[in-house]
């Protein structure tokens, strides 16, 4: 398939609109937080991008549900009372996937489409139905063609890509060559030059004049003219990323729900004096880690997360984290942390490697190596594990105790 074949396919497979539309009418938000439903963001990367996790928690098993048991614009209830939608998920996945390479491309693929939607507006310019058509034949014929005949243009593209996309992206990429060809004063009917495509977007995308909102703002980005939101971008990411991506990630949104809920419960809350002990605490075992240097957990979330700690602070998933903590600390004192370690030595091993967690990127999951190779490790090398831990069984209890239904 030609260069311009190839920019349609990787166009026409992220116009995929994924697995399950979303509802056309209003969310409503499930419980409030933010990795838990998209209410507010701040969220750090998702696992493939992680470098560490906090607290080691592993991912708890949760059971999908029939879709019959969902109403459509559901994606997750629980226990009846909170629920997740399918806008829920797309915000959060167009929050938590902010300012990595999948959310930028995303991002880069609809501001493209707008700025082309936009300029087509202002010339004048329409496709028909025919011309929509002309093309797919063409490029039907290129597909064939470089797959010895094996596979048109559609299966070409993967069987997420429905023919409602393929036209979408058509029609788009109609637009854009009816554009240029009236800029170029070019003949009707002919192929565009891919250089000319791509010379006139670079020639208008907005540059210097995007303008990112802030990370709990609805909008991803806005410009003279034009704008997008995470829930566009997160919607675009649905049907980019593989299942289990996207499953991981409603399993986060459900934990920090399951989370706050038990917080509130126990009476439990945020304030700025536990706020900092746990940046005091993630900046002062980073620094013990070896080879760690003078690298300070300011600098890790802007490297690793690529966020500010500012945005870490104000976001819902840091605040999570630390409820998380304080409900393990209500159920364990450091008395009995240490006796259940020195009763049960073989429940907590010593990590061979950084552990990976579910929510969020947090280096207090870096515990500093035992001192001595054949010397059994302390209670002070082993306390982080054992915390760890132990914070890994409230939050298993929590999906445990709860009744969850969700598509996959």
């Amino acid at each position: 398939m030609s260069a311009r074949g190839l920019w349609l396919a990787a166009l026409a497979a992220s116009l995929a609109c994924g697995r399950d539309e979303p509802p056309t009418g209003p969310a409503t938000p499930a419980g409030g937080a933010a990795k838990a439903a998209a209410t507010e963001d701040g969220a750090t990367a998702p696992e493939a991008a992680r470098a560490s996790e906090p607290d080691g928690l592993a991912e708890p098993a949760t059971a999908a549900a029939p879709a019959a048991a969902l109403r459509s614009e559901q994606v997750a209830t629980i226990d009846g009372e909170y629920e997740l939608t399918w806008p829920d998920l797309d915000r959060y996945l167009g929050t938590v996937y902010a300012r990595l390479p999948e959310g930028d491309d995303a991002l880069q693929q609809l501001v493209t489409e707008a700025v082309i939607e936009s300029a087509a507006a202002a010339a004048g310019v329409t496709v028909s139905d025919e011309e929509v058509a002309a093309l797919e034949a063409r490029l039907e014929a290129q597909a064939r063609e470089a797959s010895g005949g094996q596979l048109g243009l559609k299966e070409s593209l993967g069987a997420s890509v429905t023919l409602q996309d393929l036209r979408a992206a058509l029609r788009l990429q109609a637009l854009h060559e009816g554009i240029v060809r009236k800029e170029h004063d070019l003949p009707g009917g002919v192929p565009v030059d891919t250089a000319l495509l791509k010379s006139w977007v670079e020639q208008h995308l907005p540059g210097d004049e995007r303008e990112e909102p802030p990370l709990n703002d609805p909008l991803a980005v806005r410009w003279p003219g034009g704008e997008v939101t995470k829930a566009q971008v997160g919607k675009r990411l649905r049907s980019l990323l593989p299942t289990e991506d996207v499953s991981g990630v409603l399993t986060e949104m459900i934990g920090i729900v399951l989370v706050r809920r038990e917080a509130a419960r126990l009476g439990l809350e945020l304030t700025p004096a536990e706020a900092t002990r746990e940046v005091l605490d993630r900046n002062a075992v980073l620094q013990a880690k070896a080879g760690a240097g003078d690298l300070t957990y300011d600098k890790f979330v802007q490297t690793v997360q690529k966020r500010s700690l500012k945005e870490v602070l104000a976001s819902d998933q840091f605040a999570a984290e630390v409820l998380l903590r304080l409900i393990s600390e209500r159920h364990w004192t450091e008395d009995s942390a240490r006796a259940e370690w020195e009763a049960h030595p073989n429940l907590f091993p010593v990590p061979a490697e950084p552990p990976v967690a579910l929510i969020g990127t947090d280096p207090t999951a870096l515990a500093p190596a035992p001192s001595g190779a054949d010397a059994p490790p302390t209670w002070e090398e082993l306390r982080a594990t054992v915390w760890r831990a132990l914070r890994q069984d409230c939050y298993e209890r929590l999906f445990q105790q709860s009744r969850i239904v969700r598509r996959f």
